[in-house]
């Protein structure tokens, strides 16, 4: 049997969090990307290219995972699990630098969405561009961009598999695995289509098998709003 791994899905599923995870031992953090057959490769290095330095590292004494920087002024958005119950989290950015976070927000019903605030950052960040509700569709191809164990800027490339409408999440085959949890899920244009927030896992460790599910830009644009 196999079970869906997440910080805040329905009490009828088999729950755990994707969390930051550590380098692994005698590895150094670097840029990786894995590419689909089948993806056009210039359509992944643009993607990657324009969104990267726009995603950052969150880390918390109980773990962490990823964020999206959607406002120049430091304003970040990741997953509620990520950040828990830590009132202030630290940040990497893309180019290394660090800066503590304040949370300021998270989204209602218990939706797994947070806000973070940088305290001192700088305020011409680079940022990732939302795109516009109810644009998705399923067999377009879907980029994910996060800390998958640590390592910091790892890009993975698929499609949208699927659109849960009873859960309101977006269903797609890139890789996501612990530490990917709060980074974006983007579209072709660089555009955040959602946010990643869970996976189907028929381990005990939590590795991807190929359908990880993200919150879409309607419950993302509620939050920021």
């Amino acid at each position: 049997m196999g079970k869906v791994v997440s910080g805040w899905l329905g009490r009828s599923l088999v729950l755990s969090t994707l969390l930051w995870a550590a380098p692994l031992p005698g590895l150094t953090p670097v840029p990786m990307v894995w590419a689909q057959s089948g993806v056009d490769e210039a359509t992944s290095i643009k993607v990657y290219e324009q969104v990267s330095p726009a995603v950052v590292a969150i880390e918390t004494e109980d773990g962490g995972g990823s964020g999206s920087i959607v406002d120049a002024n430091g304003l970040i958005l990741t997953n509620a699990h990520v950040v828990g119950s830590s009132p202030i989290v630290q940040v990497r950015l893309a180019d290394g630098r660090r800066f503590q976070g304040e949370v300021v927000g998270y989204g209602d019903n218990r939706l797994d969405l947070a806000a973070v605030r940088l305290r001192n950052g700088p305020n011409n960040l680079p940022t990732v561009t939302i795109a516009p509700p109810n644009s998705v569709r399923v067999g377009q191809s879907a980029f994910a961009i996060g800390s998958p164990f640590g390592l910091q800027g790892t890009l993975t490339v698929g499609i949208v598999s699927r659109i849960d409408s009873e859960r309101n999440l977006i269903q797609t085959d890139a890789a996501i695995n612990p530490g990917n949890s709060g980074g974006p899920l983007l579209n072709s244009n660089g555009q955040l289509i959602g946010v990643n927030t869970s996976i189907f896992t028929t381990s005990s460790s939590g590795g991807s098998v190929g359908i990880g599910f993200a919150i879409p830009t309607d419950a993302v644009q509620t939050l920021l709003a």
